[in-house]
C-alpha cells in the first residue's frame, strides 16, 4: 500500500522515462555486465531496464510530493 498513491505518476511517466533512460541505462548495464553472451545476463538485462524506470519514476513522485505537492495534485489529477 506504499506505493499505491504513486500508481498513476508511474503509468502516467514511465514511457518518458524509457524514451530518455533506455539508451542511456542499456549502456550502463552493458558497461557493468557486459553483452548478454548467456541467457542469465539477458534475462538479467531485460529486466533490469523496467525495474530501473519504476525506480526513477517513484523517486521523482516523492521528490514531487514533498517538494511540489500542489503540482503533483495537479499533474496526478487529485490523486497525490
Amino acid at each position: 500500500m506504499r506505493l499505491a498513491s504513486s500508481s498513476f505518476f508511474i503509468y502516467a511517466a514511465h514511457f518518458v522515462s524509457y524514451i530518455g533512460f533506455l539508451g542511456i541505462s542499456r549502456q550502463l548495464l552493458l558497461a557493468l555486465f557486459g553483452e548478454s553472451s548467456n541467457e542469465w545476463s539477458a534475462i538479467l538485462l531485460y529486466l533490469a531496464n523496467p525495474l530501473l524506470a519504476v525506480t526513477l519514476c517513484v523517486a521523482a513522485y516523492k521528490l514531487m510530493v514533498r517538494f511540489l505537492p500542489k503540482i503533483t495534485g495537479i499533474i496526478c489529477g487529485g490523486r497525490s
